[in-house]
């Protein structure tokens, strides 16, 4: 989409540019970032619970990166730089993924029932259900605020899944 300004003065070809720029931005923030957190963070789709809470949360997010790119933009910041840097500044507050740490220690621990759930399609919503039962587990060890492996935490989600998948 383009929009097109009418400035007197003769300079609005430099800025329909600018707007037209902006806008392929904004959809491929957009779609960037519904990639990520289909792939990331399954669980919060979930959780959302609605098609409308789901836009709206990534609109609201998505505006506010737009201030940062428009900002970047003007310093002369390249696409690709511009999107990179958006899309972190879009994602930090979903990082670590309780999601991916959760099929990691499936597919690492216990490879036959991960290509079975994975074969079946239902390895997102297993994970996804694990999550919901034991999110105790990552508020008791502090997830979101640690970076790298916590030993103790794998160890007692390995213990949930073995529970789960060995002992049913």
């Amino acid at each position: 989409m383009v929009w097109k300004l009418r400035i007197s003065g003769g300079s609005g070809h430099s800025h329909q540019f600018i707007l037209r720029n902006l806008m392929s931005i904004r959809d491929r923030l957009t779609c960037l970032f519904r990639n990520y957190i289909a792939e990331n963070n399954p669980d919060l789709i979930v959780r959302m619970e609605g098609n409308e809470s789901m836009k709206r949360y990534i609109s609201d997010k998505v505006s506010t990166a737009m201030v940062l790119a428009k900002r970047l933009k003007e310093q002369g910041s390249w696409e690709d730089e511009i999107l990179d840097t958006c899309l972190e500044s879009m994602v930090s507050d979903l990082k670590p993924s309780k999601f991916c740490f959760v099929k990691d220690l499936i597919e690492r621990n216990f490879k036959k029932k991960y290509d079975q759930l994975s074969e079946t399609g239902v390895l997102t919503y297993e994970i996804i259900n694990i999550i919901e039962n034991h999110d105790h587990l990552f508020e008791k060890h502090g997830f979101k605020d640690k970076e790298g492996k916590d030993i103790q935490l794998e160890s007692e989600f390995t213990a949930v899944l073995f529970d789960r998948f060995e002992n049913s």
